[in-house]
């Protein structure tokens, strides 16, 4: 496939996962995921029909068992006919780096939450004639002050690669 997926650096205190450039996964989009607590095993790698193990995967399982203070942030970089529909709240809007949570989208319920007390704050952003999606996923409703200046400072972390 060989895209660049958004690049979310290894900060202090956050573990990260990657999509690599050459996924042979052709329906996955190029992500980054960051989480404050160990990303779950079970969300590192999946396996495709033809047998083939790559990864990231989406990861619910961590999501699911996020615990209060917990944070998973995912960036990713949807190919324009996974673009959202255009329905006042779902279309990318030109932005520029860093994105800032101010910005999102938040969701206290959504389809597939893995756990009910999860927050999820959705940014759908064009940067650099790339679409880009960020979702990021508190372990409580109301988080705290602190978990949304950690996930702000990741955010002004996140690089974007250009079209190749």
């Amino acid at each position: 496939m060989g895209f660049q997926p958004p690049i979310l650096p290894a900060a202090a205190g956050w573990y990260v996962a990657v999509t690599p450039a050459d996924n042979p996964d052709p329906e996955a989009a190029p992500k980054a995921i960051a989480s404050n607590v160990p990303i779950a095993d079970a969300d590192l790698t999946y396996e495709l029909p033809d047998g083939t193990v790559t990864g990231p995967a989406w990861p619910t399982n961590s999501i699911a068992a996020l615990p209060s203070g917990g944070i998973v942030v995912v960036a990713s970089l949807p190919t324009p006919e996974w673009r959202p529909s255009v329905q006042g709240t779902g279309d990318f809007k030109p932005m520029n780096l860093p994105l800032r949570l101010a910005d999102a989208e938040i969701r206290v319920q959504w389809e597939g939450q893995p756990n009910p007390n999860v927050l999820q704050l959705v940014i759908w952003a064009e940067v650099v004639d790339r679409y880009v999606e960020v979702k990021a996923h508190f372990g409580s409703q109301n988080p705290p002050r602190q978990s949304i200046l950690a996930t702000q400072g990741l955010l002004n972390l996140l690089q974007v690669p250009a079209p190749s």
